[in-house]
């Protein structure tokens, strides 16, 4: 049974390189796959070249891979992203002048 590889993290080619280094000196196995060409942005018609490439570990070593390159998952707490009261009622007064425009152009056909 083959081991399942888990995304780890994408890199430069440098980076992969030094990546690449630091998994085989502490015995981790890794994968390292390139984007298909165009990256993601070929899903929208684009055509650029890929950057980056994509490095994959089996899942149970992910966490010590993980430690070894210090990658920490950073969590996003929406406490830290606390608005001031004048922003939050600036954003509140353009969403309900807006929504007014809207109403009033469907009911009174007025193109501004």
């Amino acid at each position: 049974m083959q081991e399942k590889f888990t995304f780890l993290t994408s890199a430069s080619d440098l980076e992969v390189e030094l990546i690449r280094q630091r998994l085989k000196e502490a015995g981790i196995k890794y994968e390292i796959k390139s984007p298909p060409e165009g990256g993601y942005w070929s899903l929208y018609g684009a055509s650029y070249p890929s950057t980056g490439k994509e490095i994959y570990v089996p899942a149970s070593d992910l966490e010590k891979a993980k430690d070894l390159l210090g990658l920490k998952e950073q969590k996003i707490s929406m406490s830290k992203w606390r608005f001031p009261l004048i922003v939050k009622i600036i954003i509140f007064i353009g969403l309900v002048v807006w929504i007014l425009f809207i109403i009033l152009q469907n009911i009174f056909g007025i193109m501004l």
